[in-house]
């Protein structure tokens, strides 16, 4: 009985799993290289999605290969954790002559005209006459160029294995990849030095000092607040502490995306920061925090009172700036919010300048209409779907009417269309009243023209005629 009931159990097992597998393998069945998406926060989906188009590498078919190739581009970062494993997996693979012989028969040259060219020709080369290495050559490139687009800290760090791996077969693939990103790997590379590994943090801190990032200073000096912001948020995962000072020096930062990443920063270096967040309170507050304070609570203090004194003075020359707009003295007023913008350019209530740059614009259109159009291009900038959205179009469409004019082209649409934004654009109007009189004193000229001529010309034919009938009246 207990065996029957063992049996039948297992046979349920059984059938379970071969219908799993048909699910499985008909979901697989249905993909191919064109729309083999997946969700972006499905990990499991997004592996299964990289291993079908992995497979799809190395399909005879060549419109398949290609086709898989950049479905492979397209899968983002949250495939990056999947294609790092998809890559450990391939690295005790075929030895490095095979690859080599592989890469060999690319026509690819590899210089900066033609950096898709190796790839590219590995994709035309069909996998049976390519050799046994051409799966692992042509997979591992691919992923190379994909970890490439997507350029995350992470992503960056998955490549230095492939420079080091199959005896530097791929090292000039990774090389042109970083020359490619620039300082945009130096996140990346700042991760990378901080491995277990010693021949890749050694290869790292080799590109670091190549990128002049050698230093926490030095990897922080650049005008792209995306780039400093993945540096700064490195800096606390890997916990080094002699950024720890760097780090520090961006809390208070007027950009709110660095700021942000430094103080997610100073949360990873968890108790290592509280004599620094400790002996910047008590400069900026001028007491010393309480010493039961955790970290947490003190990191919390100290944020709170960056953010009042900075707000604060925000406040304040947002508040003389819109006392001088009220005022009328709209280009002191500017000025103001021009300083406000360039220490804080992501401050609420943006909206509230949007005024100042527009009568300032209106009152300058005629003596510097290219300035005008700057302040107004700034002032939509400011407030894309405002109230003041319709005015400033319709602004802009003058000034594009008038430039066009001073061309020499003479053309009615752009003053129409503002108009149409604006019906009280008085201006406007008063163009197109401008070009209809004009037209209508050109008509007018060119109508008398035309009588002059038709009667000069019947003159001429009655001195004709009058010529010739006197001839004959004498020959008579």
């Amino acid at each position: 009985m207990r065996r029957s009931r063992d049996v039948g159990v297992a046979g349920v097992l059984a059938f379970g799993v071969v219908v799993a597998a048909l699910a499985v393998a008909g979901e697989a069945w249905g993909q191919d290289a064109r729309g083999a998406t997946a969700p972006a926060g499905d990990t499991a989906a997004v592996r299964s999605t990289l291993q079908t188009l992995v497979g799809q590498l190395v399909s005879s078919d060549r419109t398949m290969r290609r086709a898989a190739a950049r479905s492979i581009d397209t899968l983002g970062a949250p495939a990056t954790s999947a294609m790092a494993s998809e890559l450990a997996r391939l690295r005790p693979g075929r030895p490095a002559p095979e690859i080599a012989a592989v890469l060999a028969r690319a026509r690819g040259t590899g210089d900066a005209a033609d950096r898709e060219g190796r790839l590219d020709a590995l994709l035309d080369l069909p996998p049976e006459a390519a050799g046994p290495a051409y799966g692992q050559a042509v997979t591992t490139l691919c992923l190379l160029r994909a970890l490439g687009h997507i350029a995350t800290p992470d992503a960056v760090a998955t490549l230095a294995p492939l420079a080091l791996d199959a005896r530097g077969a791929f090292a000039a693939e990774v090389r042109r990849q970083l020359v490619d990103l620039g300082e945009r790997a130096t996140a990346g590379l700042v991760l990378m030095s901080h491995s277990h590994a010693p021949a890749a943090e050694r290869w790292a801190s080799s590109e670091l000092e190549a990128l002049g990032k050698r230093t926490p200073g030095d990897a922080v000096q650049t005008r792209d607040k995306q780039v400093l912001a993945d540096v700064l948020r490195t800096y606390g995962r890997v916990r080094d502490a002699d950024a720890l000072p760097v780090v520090m020096s961006f809390v208070n930062a007027d950009h709110r995306v660095v700021r942000e990443a430094s103080r997610e920063a100073l949360g990873q270096y968890a108790d290592e920061a509280v004599p620094k967040l400790r002996e910047s309170y008590g400069l900026l507050t001028g007491e010393a925090p309480p010493t039961d304070w955790p970290p947490v609570w003190l990191r919390r203090q100290l944020f709170e009172a960056l953010d009042r004194i900075r707000n604060e003075d925000v406040d304040a020359r947002v508040a003389a700036g819109l006392a001088l707009t009220r005022d009328g003295r709209f280009a002191e007023a500017v000025a103001s919010f021009d300083d406000v913008l360039a220490r804080q350019p992501d401050m609420d209530h943006k909206a509230e300048l949007v005024p100042a740059y527009v009568f300032l614009a209106q009152s300058i259109a005629g003596s510097d209409p290219t300035r005008a159009r700057e302040l107004l291009d700034k002032a939509l900038r400011l407030d894309p779907s405002g109230p003041r959205t319709a005015q400033i179009q319709s602004a802009l469409a003058l000034l594009e009417g008038r430039d066009l004019e001073r061309r020499g082209v003479v053309e009615e649409e752009p003053f129409r269309r503002a108009l149409a934004l604006d019906p009280s654009n008085a201006a406007a109007g008063a163009e197109l009243l401008r070009i209809d009189d004009e037209r209508r004193a050109r008509k007018k000229v060119w109508t008398w023209r035309v009588i002059e001529a038709v009667g000069a010309l019947c003159a001429v034919c009655v001195l004709i005629l009058f010529v010739r009938t006197g001839g004959r009246r004498r020959r008579a």
